[in-house]
């Protein structure tokens, strides 16, 4: 319980300054919590000080930045990024070419889906092979057993592919989440080569009896890759985003076994604070007398 002093402390920060706390606190919440952030963010800001607006447009941004994926009327997992924004409510599913309205708050898609698709012409052949070659990419890691929401979308933007991927798991009642999220870019230069690079953001939350987190982010550099045609590009874009990642995955390996045998070692103690090892001649010897007579 905050002490008086603390509380009077807490009444000093103007309105302002509480806002701010409180939208930095929605905004680095881990995947899948943020609505028990604001829960309880909602039992210390007043609600005089956090508007609907302000918490709205919080939402939103926390839905763009983390790729944040729901379930469309149809059933179908579909991902909120810039990329596909028409406007502050209503995003575009590259797999349907349809648009959908979405509600930030709820984190939910709503309505009936219109027949509004912006095309760039100039590569979406391209564009729609991609985009089933990343689908299949996504099916091979997350699937109904996985129990994890998870979409991939490729856009036409400007002569080039953007490419979203987002994947969330979470069961806060055993306390954990985590999600991964991965942005790509497809430059297409003249002729028949492109350059892949993008980034890779993830992150582990544990929370029982505590606050564990891993956050770790990637950047992949262009490489340039040929093709001859929309599948072959397809084909050579969904192996160079898994030679990435298959890359980042053994890198994590690495780096949990170093930590295993190393880093978590050196916060054991070697010796109890007596300094003296423990004799376990004694205990053997006793054990030994018990089980005989036993």
């Amino acid at each position: 319980m905050a002490s008086l002093a603390e509380e009077d402390e807490y009444e000093e920060i103007s309105n302002e300054e509480k806002v701010k706390i409180a939208t930095h606190f929605l905004l680095s919440s881990p995947p899948g919590e943020i609505k028990e952030v604001e829960k309880d963010i909602s039992r210390i800001v007043p609600s005089s000080a956090l508007g609907e607006e302000t918490v709205a447009s919080t939402f939103r941004k926390y839905n763009l930045d983390n790729f944040t994926v729901a379930k469309t009327p149809e059933g179908t997992s579909m991902l909120v990024c810039a990329a596909g924004e028409v406007d502050e409510s209503h995003y575009t599913d590259p797999r349907s070419k349809k648009t959908y309205g979405f509600d930030h708050k709820a984190q939910t898609w709503t309505g009936e889906a219109s027949d509004e698709f912006p095309t760039d012409e100039s590569v979406e052949e391209l564009r729609a092979a991609t985009q089933v070659a990343m689908d299949e990419y996504l099916s091979s890691f997350f699937n109904d057993e996985s129990k994890a929401l998870s979409a991939a979308a490729v856009y036409g933007k400007g002569g080039n592919l953007e490419i979203r991927v987002s994947g969330v798991a979470s069961d806060l009642r055993n306390y954990w989440s985590g999600g991964w999220r991965s942005n790509y870019t497809v430059s297409i230069s003249g002729g028949n080569s492109a350059s892949v690079s993008g980034s890779v953001k993830l992150i582990a939350h544990y929370f029982e009896d505590g606050n564990v987190q891993m956050n770790t982010s990637n950047e992949f550099q262009g490489t340039t890759i040929s093709f001859t045609d929309g599948a072959n590009l397809a084909g050579a874009v969904k192996e160079q985003i898994s030679t990435f990642e298959s890359d980042l995955h053994n890198e994590l390996s690495s780096v949990y076994t170093r930590m295993s045998a190393d880093t978590f070692k050196d916060m054991r103690r070697i010796l109890p604070i007596t300094k003296q090892k423990f004799d376990w001649s004694g205990v053997q010897s006793k054990l030994n007398s018990n089980l005989k007579s036993s």
